[in-house]
């Protein structure tokens, strides 16, 4: 499992925009290597096109057409 020195609850996020989402992103610890990002649409939605943008177009196009509740996406950067 996880300690808990090691899990991070940000519920003050409960209403993010997109943008600061990705000002937590941008603000995360390099050390980390795995995020879990929990939201709703169409914020999560208008997130992972954004963050889809710079790779795989067909995968970008897949987003922006179709993202329902629900979804799983995971991105992964080098």
């Amino acid at each position: 499992g996880i300690s808990e020195e090691r899990l991070k609850i940000e519920s003050d996020l409960r209403n993010a925009q997109t943008e600061e989402l990705i000002n937590l992103l941008k603000e995360t610890d390099s050390k980390v290597q795995t995020l879990l990002l929990v939201s709703h649409n169409p914020v999560i939605h208008h997130l992972a096109g954004q963050l889809s943008m710079s790779g795989d177009d067909d995968l970008y196009q897949k987003i922006e057409r179709d993202f329902p509740p629900a979804t799983l996406c995971v991105i992964e950067y080098d």
